[in-house]
């Protein structure tokens, strides 16, 4: 319970806006006399936030450059950007697919540190290095299979190997 000293009456504590710069953390007004005194203001000064929004506008003009655009136009740039950032950066792409494809089949370990990660983001842009100066496609290929048949690897650095193209695609895994 808290006491208003404009209305001069007891209640509750939530009827008292919060102020943490004051004792008890709320406003000596109660909400409804605080409602009260702001309308009889602006009821009193009908003019000030006409003038002040003008004046305020004349200082600080906010020119749009360009146009507003809707929703479906936000979307479409939205993704626009993203295909350029895949097209930039396919290594780091690469890797954070093979991340989340990793983890979804509960292969990437909880005990995996950041300086592995690391790593297995350097192998993936080894690999699109390679491809870029040789010419010739180069994969990041998990030695013992993610889902193998009787046995499964992680998704870790010792754990991956460049090959090319062709060599992961005649391997044959045996485990």
């Amino acid at each position: 319970m808290k006491h208003c000293n404009n209305c001069d009456t007891t209640k509750s504590i939530d009827d008292f806006h919060k102020n943490k710069t004051t004792y008890d953390g709320r406003v000596a007004k109660c909400k409804e006399c605080l409602k009260a005194d702001n309308k009889a203001y602006r009821e009193s000064h009908p003019d000030y936030n006409k003038d002040y929004g003008k004046k305020y506008r004349e200082l600080n003009p906010y020119p749009r450059k360009t146009p507003k655009r809707t929703p479906e136009e936000q979307r479409i740039q939205k993704r626009l950007r993203s295909i350029e950032w895949r097209k930039k950066n396919r290594d780091k792409n690469s890797s954070y697919t093979a991340k989340r494809k990793a983890a979804k089949s509960e292969r990437l370990p909880i005990w995996i540190t950041p300086e592995d990660i690391s790593a297995i983001e350097d192998i993936y842009a080894n690999a699109q290095k390679l491809t870029k100066l040789t010419g010739i496609q180069f994969h990041v290929d998990h030695i013992v299979p993610l889902q193998g048949e009787n046995v499964s690897g992680l998704h870790i650095p010792a754990n991956l190997q460049l090959l090319t193209q062709h060599e992961n695609n005649v391997k044959y895994n045996t485990y």
